[in-house]
């Protein structure tokens, strides 16, 4: 396609691979979803929800809801696309810098490295990363309410069975990937050991702001926040094996690569746009 491509949904055969609830709604007019699901119904959009993409491809079939909205209606029996990213390597993840790091209310600085036991979030903490990878190892990355986390050229890794993404409401998340290195444009990266199927949950109406590729090859993004997440973004592009938003919730996804490097720099990336 010669649509930037923004959403890659890679579960080879799951109905409802791609599920949107009642009143959901994606914004992402300048750039193209890709359901890979050979499912009969591997494209599920219920009542009143508006998806808004310049092209919706499935690979298997989809069932619409006569009242949804759809800027390009999806089109059934395409080809599956390949993952992009499955040649990146993962980054290093032996022993443990950190364990069970729980940050509690005040302002807090953190360096790269490997946290053992994932990191904790607690209400009124407000965390700055510095530049570099973050492996959150056989644990939670859990953000709790009235939160706030922010990071320049950083790449979230979720390494172990344990190691879930949970972003509670009124959390705020704002981050941009590295624009060099192995994980170039990658902002969020779950193990590709990862359990299938395992939840990662978006339930903040904080979370604005992501500049990179969240990839979660094994994982289901969870979104219910009804405020629009990710739509501050310059460049936005969502790569997991499901994608279910909840009744109401919001998503806006952009393409605006001039304005971020987290993009540009990515040889990976460029797969994207083809």
């Amino acid at each position: 396609i010669s649509d930037s491509l923004c959403l890659l949904v890679l579960d080879p055969e799951a109905d409802k691979a791609m599920n949107v609830l009642s009143n959901g709604h994606i914004d992402a007019p300048n750039c193209a979803a890709w359901v890979n699901s050979l499912g009969s119904q591997a494209l599920v959009t219920e009542s009143n929800s508006e998806i808004h993409f310049s092209q919706t491809c499935v690979a298997g079939g989809h069932e619409i809801d006569y009242n949804a909205i759809y800027t390009a209606p999806p089109k059934a029996n395409c080809a599956p696309r390949k993952d992009p990213l499955a040649e990146v390597p993962e980054p290093d993840s032996f022993g443990c810098d950190f364990n069970n790091t729980v940050l509690n209310h005040g302002t807090h600085s953190l360096n790269p490295g490997i946290y053992c036991g994932g990191l904790k979030i607690k209400p009124n903490a407000v965390v700055t990363l510095s530049p570099g990878t973050y492996v959150m190892k056989d644990g939670l990355f859990e953000m709790s309410s009235n939160t706030s986390l922010s990071g320049e050229k950083v790449t979230l890794y979720l390494k172990g069975d344990k190691s879930r993404m949970v972003l509670r409401s009124n959390s705020t998340l704002s981050l941009s990937a590295p624009s060099e290195g192995p994980q170039a444009g990658i902002a969020i990266f779950e193990d590709r050991a990862a359990p299938l199927l395992r939840n990662h949950e978006l339930a903040s109406n904080g979370v604005k702001s992501i500049n990179g590729v969240i990839y979660l090859s094994r994982g289901v993004l969870d979104i219910s926040s009804n405020v629009e997440v990710l739509a501050e973004s310059a460049f936005t592009s969502v790569i997991v094996r499901q994608l279910h938003m909840a009744s109401n919730a919001r998503m806006g996804l952009n393409t605006d690569f001039e304005k971020t490097t987290a993009a540009n720099i990515s040889p990976n990336i460029v797969h994207l746009l083809k």
